[in-house]
Parts: structure tokens; C-alpha cells; sequence
């Protein structure tokens, strides 16, 4: 590899500075990892302060470089995850996502959480949100099917990724007015709540309807019970 001699210059000198320290600290096997035996060591402890700095400023190249492309494609995969994961996070932050889905899809605790809402300005909306009608989730329900890929079964990311993208595009009004708020939080709850309907009961339309007839007899049952309690002995 051709380099240029004001970076020949540089890594020269950190060279002979990391040389001369481990001959100082006597460190005989660090100097033959370097590539310098024994009597290299005793020659350059022979030259003079005139000479040493001469030496320094030499640009003849005293070592090889060349890059490991293994190590370097690592390095730069971990850094493009990392940025696509701090991407993710505060969108998903911004579509209101709770401390739990933050714990446990990016691992995050509370405190954690906090910090990084406070750095990017992210303000937590306050009061109990209108969750969805029937209607209003059957829509949501049939677009996350829509949205949803295979890959979400073993993913994180693509799961999280179907989530907020099915906010967005409740926030933009596609389920209705009342449902331009809609959290991420709230999503994640409506989607967990599905998953474990179809567990149950199947997939399609059949679990929708399954939950909302269980959901409809368990009001029923406390319809009846307080009736219950008011009516006169």
C-alpha cells in the first residue's frame, strides 16, 4: 500500500515512540511482536538525541500497513446496526412507545429511557387514550395482516417495524379521526392481544370475533352482577 509521506511521517513516530517506551520497560516479547530483536534494540539505544530526532522524521516507511477487510466490514456492519438501532429507537419513541415495549425491544430501563427522551426533546402525552371501536380495530386488525411480513415471527425489528408503520398510518387518519392518536404503546397492546386471540382460536376473522364475543359476555356478566347489587332485598 502507497502512503502519503505526511502519513508515513506519523506512524514512524508512533513507532519508534512505542520501540523506545517497551525498551524502557524491558518488554522483550512486546519488542519481537513488533518486529525488533534484540540487537535493534541495542542499536537504537546507541544513537544520540540529534540522531533519534532525525530518525523521527524520517519518511522512508519502517512498517508495513495494509487493512484487514475482514476486521474493517465487521467494525462497519456493528456501527450501521448501532445507528439503525438509535434511528428505531426514537421513532419509536415519537409514535409513543411505553417504557415496557422500550425494555423490551431495545432493552432499555427506565432510567435509560428517560435520558434519552429528555436528549432528543421528546415529551410523553398524558391522559387515558380512546382506544378503538370494534370497527375501527377490525380496520386496524385487517391492515396489520396487510403490513405484517413472515419474517416478523423471528424478528424483532420487522415486528416493531409493522407496529410503528401501522401507528403512522393511524395517526394519519386511515382508521378514523379518534384514531390519530394512537400510540405506539396502545398498537403494541391491540397486536399482542391479536396474536394471542389467534393462538387460541385460529387465524382470520373467526379470532377477531372470538375475542370481541368474549370481551361482550364478560361486560354482560358485570352488567348482570351490578344489577345484582342495586336491586332492592
Amino acid at each position: 500500500m502507497s502512503l502519503s509521506p505526511r502519513l508515513v511521517h506519523v506512524l514512524n513516530q508512533a513507532l519508534i515512540t512505542e520501540i523506545m517506551s517497551t525498551i524502557e520497560r524491558g518488554d522483550l516479547a512486546r519488542l519481537q511482536d513488533l518486529g525488533v530483536e534484540a540487537d535493534d534494540a541495542a542499536m537504537l539505544q546507541l544513537l544520540s538525541a540529534t540522531a533519534f530526532a532525525r530518525l523521527c522524521n524520517c519518511t522512508v516507511p519502517m512498517a508495513e500497513v495494509s487493512v484487514n477487510r475482514a476486521v474493517l466490514r465487521n467494525v462497519v456492519r456493528r456501527l450501521l446496526n448501532d445507528s439503525n438501532r438509535d434511528e428505531r429507537m426514537v421513532r419509536a419513541m415519537n409514535l409513543g412507545a411505553s417504557y415496557s415495549l422500550l425494555e423490551e425491544f431495545f432493552g432499555l430501563n427506565s432510567t435509560e429511557a428517560a435520558s434519552v427522551r429528555r436528549l432528543q426533546g421528546i415529551q410523553i402525552s398524558s391522559g387515558r387514550q380512546q382506544m378503538p371501536s370494534e370497527e375501527q380495530e377490525k380496520a386496524l386488525w385487517e391492515r396489520w395482516h396487510e403490513v405484517v411480513q413472515p419474517e416478523a415471527a423471528e424478528s424483532t425489528d420487522a415486528f416493531l417495524e409493522a407496529m410503528c408503520r401501522l401507528t403512522e398510518e393511524a395517526r394519519d387518519g386511515l382508521f378514523g379521526p379518534d384514531q390519530a392518536q394512537l400510540s405506539l404503546a396502545s398498537c403494541w397492546h391491540l397486536v399482542s392481544g391479536w396474536i394471542e386471540d389467534e393462538r387460541l382460536f385460529g387465524k382470520g376473522v373467526k379470532a377477531f370475533r372470538a375475542r370481541h364475543l368474549r370481551e361482550q359476555s364478560h361486560t354482560d356478566s358485570m352488567v348482570r352482577h351490578v344489577r345484582l347489587l342495586k336491586k332492592p332485598a
